[in-house]
């Protein structure tokens, strides 16, 4: 009797772990695929790769929620890159060694430009969600995209609504000594001579200064109409400042890196009325149910409100995901294909998403808003 209820507790045990089993391999993946984030995550950038990253973890919690990709769950490994070529080159060196299979970033051109080659090489898929030099997608890599416009769609739009919408003639231009600034104000004066207008002057502005009352003295003698600032966020909320004190008057346009909300919260009056162009509409003021969607999760995920970068950094993740699933499989060569062969309509922003042979979108679409009452109001979508 003893030994047939030893045989009744076995069996029943067996059943047990073989419906353990069966849940485990429902309910579990097959393993995880690692995805990283090269951003600035410390310094004057932070906020702005921060949002990226965030953006990132939020696209993969969304893509696992449905079972992962090809059956592995999405591992997110973020690396700061301090906005730093020196500091992108180690970080890209270290995700390489740690595996990944794809890269979000960098945040800025500089960056990108220094660490595409090494990504490129070990044939890491990498996908930039702001960087806009056009360089970047210039240098023969078959593994590099991005998911926004460049400067060379970027820089002539800015001149046509400044000029033709604006009908601004007379137009100073200030930018720093990053490979984004250089570039945008280089692609924005040659649109601005087609159209007729050659600027007043250009002037530097290194990034991280205090104050730039000097520089802003050399652009009031020279009475411009419209100021265009290619620029990071942090410079711009001092300029704003400082042109506000000395009473300037003039209207002001800033290129994709000012599009930031700690702008608006830092400078307060000081932005309004200010023109700042960006690679996707000011996701708070959507009614959209997706974004509104996207900003709900990502409360409850991260508690706060997602910044203007998150919906790139979590549409490239996307674009890579629906890349993978187009091939069935994780081999570079296959994914970097199928991205090339990608044709849809991205969610939120409604960007469409076909690449041309070099990484680049076909169809980029350039958002320019003014900072009214406090907030980003969209005026004009091309």
């Amino acid at each position: 009797m003893a030994r047939f209820r030893l045989i009744v507790l076995l069996l029943s045990l067996a059943s047990l772990l073989l419906i353990a089993g069966c849940n485990v391999g429902r309910a579990g993946f097959k393993g995880s695929v690692k995805v990283g984030v090269a951003v600035p995550l410390s310094g004057d950038l932070a906020d702005g790769g921060d949002s990226v990253e965030k953006g990132v973890r939020l696209q993969a919690e969304r893509i696992n929620r449905q079972g992962g990709l090809l059956g592995y769950k999405i591992e997110v490994v973020g690396k700061d890159d301090e906005a730093d070529d020196d500091v992108a080159v180690q970080v890209a060196g270290e995700l390489i060694g740690e595996g990944v299979k794809m890269v979000v970033g960098n945040y800025n051109s500089g960056q990108s430009i220094a660490a595409s080659p090494f990504y490129n090489k070990a044939k890491v898929i990498m996908i930039t969600p702001t960087s806009s030099n056009p360089l970047l997608t210039r240098q023969n890599m078959p593994y590099v995209f991005r998911v926004n416009p460049t400067d060379e769609a970027q820089g002539p739009q800015l001149a046509r609504f400044a000029i033709q919408k604006l009908s601004k003639k007379r137009i100073a231009i200030i930018h720093d000594e990053t490979d984004y600034a250089k570039g945008l104000a280089n692609e924005f004066t040659k649109a601005a001579q087609s159209l007729g207008v050659a600027p007043l002057l250009t002037v530097l502005a290194p990034s991280g200064r205090d104050s730039y009352t000097d520089i802003l003295q050399q652009i009031k003698a020279a009475n411009p109409d419209l100021v265009f600032g290619a620029v990071d966020y942090p410079a711009a909320e001092v300029i704003l400042l400082n042109k506000k004190e000395m009473g300037m008057s003039n209207d002001w346009l800033f290129g994709d890196a000012v599009f930031q909300y700690e702008v608006i919260l830092t400078t307060g009056s000081a932005s309004e009325g200010v023109y700042i162009s960006s690679f996707s509409p000011s996701i708070r003021g959507l009614e959209r149910q997706d974004a509104k969607d996207f900003v709900k999760e990502y409360r409850d995920l991260f508690g706060r409100n997602p910044g203007p970068d998150s919906v790139p950094g979590a549409l490239a993740l996307d674009v890579w995901a629906r890349a993978v699933k187009a091939a069935g499989t994780f081999n570079p060569d296959a994914v970097a294909a199928a991205i090339k062969k990608l044709q849809f309509t991205a969610p939120i922003t409604s960007i469409p998403i076909a690449y041309d042979e070099k990484g680049d979108l076909v169809n980029p679409v350039i958002y320019i808003s003014q900072v009214r009452g406090g907030q980003f109001v969209a005026v004009e979508t091309k």
